[in-house]
Order: structure tokens, then sequence, then C-alpha cells
């Protein structure tokens, strides 16, 4: 039996499936160009990732303690992993020691709490983090195997164990064979294992290089995730046949692909005359993979954006934000329905029209 879903796990991950938009239609993102505000800037979705990566490095888990600020937001998506969670319980030992944010315990201490095979997971929001801090936080994380996970341009995670491990990709797979996991993993636009390998970026020996020249400088993804795709030597074939092993080894390469290809994209939006290639970098990303969380993330705040500069009157401004959303998923029937709102009160109608006639097209 184990086996069978072991297979049919690797099925879910090697389709390619085409329903991104459904999810789409259906996700904070989209609810953002009708209801949201300046404030709700956060793409919630990456919260779920990060619950998901720590499960991933611990797959036979059962035990999580939930330590820090926010380790709260996160603990509905162990449960539903069928994972008994406990919160700043100062006794056991857990499978899952999970940090959301600051937490005023010492690392020695949180070390105490891991089981012998258990994980680490810090879950750490860097907006205006420097490198410095960011480097003193990665050097000072108490484990021996240390790797760093980026779902998103602002909430990365480390995972660590304190006695290096490798792990076995066929144990790895059951999380999506989990019909209440694979439910909150769908909902967060994250459908197969290597859609999940396209936020890793390496080890902390990996990763401890790039620290260089001014360390005063607000952390960024493109500055630690390596031109190069990094060797997961820790990742093992496990109980998998051969080729369904290449074959999935093969699809977290290409995602590791598309998530450098948004990356670039980033860096071109950055300088004064790179918008055009900025726009070509990401419509190419999401065509090879519309789930991308990091591009998500991005079109997401796109959409807050748009509706903040409506609430101001600023309709020349949402206008862009929608434009900038259709350049990059030219079949995203909300933000096309939501730029024929706008180009009909700033009198372009006929363009209001072809953007509606497209976006009943699109949901047809």
């Amino acid at each position: 039996m184990r086996r069978s879903c072991k297979i049919a796990a690797a099925a879910v991950v090697l389709s390619a499936a085409a329903v991104t938009g459904f999810f789409w239609l259906r996700s904070p993102a989209a609810g953002a160009i009708r209801r949201a505000t300046a404030e709700e800037f956060r793409y919630r979705p990456l919260k779920t990732l990060l619950a998901h990566i720590a499960m991933l490095e611990k797959p036979d888990a059962c035990r999580v303690l939930l330590l820090g600020e926010t380790s709260e937001q996160y603990r509905m998506f162990f449960e539903h992993a069928r994972l008994k969670c406990l919160a700043n319980d100062e006794s056991g030992r857990y499978d899952i020691v999970f940090v959301g944010g600051r937490c005023n315990r010492p690392w020695e201490k949180i070390a105490a709490q891991i089981s012998s095979s258990g994980v680490l997971a810090w879950a750490i929001d860097v907006e205006n983090l420097q490198a410095a801090g960011f480097k003193e936080m990665l050097e000072s994380f108490p484990c021996e195997q240390t790797h760093l996970w980026m779902p998103g341009e602002k909430e990365w995670m480390l995972v660590g164990r304190m006695k290096a491990a490798r792990l076995k990709l066929d144990t790895m797979l059951e999380l999506f064979s989990d019909e209440k996991a694979f439910l909150d993993l769908a909902r967060a636009n994250c459908q197969s294992l290597p859609e999940l390998f396209a936020c890793y970026v390496g080890t902390r020996e990996q990763v401890l290089p790039a620290f260089v020249g001014d360390l005063s400088q607000t952390v960024r993804p493109e500055a630690f995730v390596s031109r190069d795709i990094p060797e997961i030597g820790w990742l093992v074939q496990g109980g998998l046949d051969e080729d369904i092993f290449a074959a999935v080894r093969a699809e977290i390469r290409s995602m590791q692909l598309v998530r450098r290809m948004v990356l670039e994209g980033n860096i071109f939006s950055g300088t004064a005359d790179g918008m055009e290639k900025a726009l070509d970098m990401w419509s190419t990303a999401v065509r090879r993979n519309p789930r991308d969380s990091m591009m998500l993330e991005r079109l997401y705040r796109l959409a807050v954006n748009a509706k903040a500069f409506q609430n101001v009157g600023n309709l020349k401004g949402a206008a862009k934000c929608y434009e900038t959303m259709i350049a990059v998923r030219p079949k995203d029937a909300a933000a096309l329905q939501a730029y024929a709102d706008v180009m009909k009160v700033l009198g372009h109608p006929e363009i209001a029209a072809q953007a509606e006639k497209k976006a009943r097209e699109v949901l047809k």
C-alpha cells in the first residue's frame, strides 16, 4: 500500500496540471483586486510553504514545538498534516522545533529539545535586514547541517539538524499524498515537490561565500541564489525506481531554472531601461512554471498596489499595475477585467472592450 502511495505521489509530481488559472482566480492575489487594502501586502500562501518546507525536511515527524512571536500562524498547517503541536514547552523533545520570527529562548536551550533525528526550522522576515545581520543569523544557527529556503522575496527559512543526514525522496513525496496537506499546498499554488524545491537556495556552506563587499546593504534573494543550480547532495533515491528518481530530479532542476528567470527579471526591473527585459523574463518564467511562489508574490503586490492607487484616485497608476500583470500573465482574467474597469473610467472604451472580451474568452 505504501508503495502504491509513493507511485501515486510521483505521478502527481510529474503531472503538468493546467489549472493554475482556477487557483489564481480564487487566491488572495485575485481577491486583492477587489478588496485588499494597502496594509495587506504580504502574500499569505508563503506561510503555507514555510510550514511544508519544515515538514519536507522531516517527513516522518509526529510532534512539533512552536516557538517565537509568529509561530501560531503556522499551527493549522501542521495539524492538517496530522502532527501534534505544542507551544512554549520547555521539557519535551520534538521532531520539528519551529521558530517563527523572534524568540527570547537561547539557541542552546532550543537545540536541546530537538529529537535525535529532528530538525530546527526558523522562519525569518528579512524586511530591512542588512547583510551583516543575516550573516550573523546564519552563522549562529546551531545546526551542523543547515539549509536556506526562500519562498518569497522577504520570507525566508533556515532548516537544520544537529547531525548531517541524507533524506530519501520517496518519503518526501508522501507529503503530497496526504489529502489535507495537499489541499493546503494546492490552495497555496504549489502542486508538486519540484515546485516546492524551487524555493531551495543551498547549504550554509554554499551560501556563506555570497557575503562580500558592503554588508550594510539590505538583503535581496538575487544576492544569495547562485547562478549555477546547487548540488543537492543530501537528497537520495530511497525506494523510488531509478527512472522516477531521475525524472523528479530533472523537474527540480527545471523549477530552479525558472526561479532564476524570476530573479533575473527582478534585477532588470530595478534598472532605468530594463523593464521590457524584466517583463520578457517574467512572462517566460510564468509559461514554464505558472506557480512559482516568488513570481506569484510579485503579482500579488501589483494587485494590492493597483487597488491602493484606485482608492486614492490614481487610476493611471492602477492601470500601469494591471498592464504589468497582463504582460506577465496574458490569461489572468481577473486582472483583465479590473483593467477594463479602470480604462472605462479613464475614457478609453475601445481598450476596455478589448480587455473585457479577452477576460470572457479566458473564463470560457
